[in-house]
């Protein structure tokens, strides 16, 4: 890579065809991640011949409509709490010191792990669902597209990155 040299790479899956582009992202723990843009052909889902109704609360995750009760997630809390104490440690640092990069670095590492914990407990939840579709019961996305912010929106700029 140009401007950090070589790279150990470590393979989470075979890409399905030749990749168009890639992102390289740097995160602050000094760990790096590559998006590839690949071309994929469609496969459309099977049809479904049952529908269920998912009910969400506090106590219990999600109750769906045949009695299945899905437990609310409390390795994510755990996560928060460590991600909240890493941070007071931070805040308490004295700005420059070898002990505030130390610091920066174990709220990182917790931010990551609060993240893959969320992500590994929704993709856990779709699965168990049965139906991980992108459409909503009257056949529109259930997640709007992105939109760009308005002149009175706040944002960021390319220099502060």
């Amino acid at each position: 890579m140009a401007k950090v040299g070589d790279l150990r790479v470590k393979w989470s899956r075979d890409l399905p065809s030749v990749p168009s582009s890639v992102t390289v992202i740097r995160e602050a723990d000094g760990r790096y991640y590559a998006s590839f843009v690949v071309e994929v052909v469609a496969a459309p889902l099977p049809p479904v011949t049952a529908d269920i109704g998912i009910d969400l609360g506090l106590s219990v995750l999600a109750a769906t409509s045949d009695g299945e009760l899905i437990a609310n997630p409390r390795h994510l809390r755990r996560r928060e709490r460590k991600l909240t104490r890493a941070q007071r440690d931070l805040s308490r640092k004295q700005k420059g010191s070898a002990n505030r990069a130390k610091a920066r670095v174990r709220v990182a590492v917790q931010h990551r792990k609060a993240r893959e914990a969320r992500a590994d407990h929704l993709h856990k939840t779709a699965l168990r669902a049965g139906q991980a579709d992108a459409l909503n019961a009257c056949g529109g996305t259930v997640r709007p597209g992105l939109a760009p912010a308005g002149p009175g929106e706040t944002g960021t700029r390319r220099s502060a990155a």
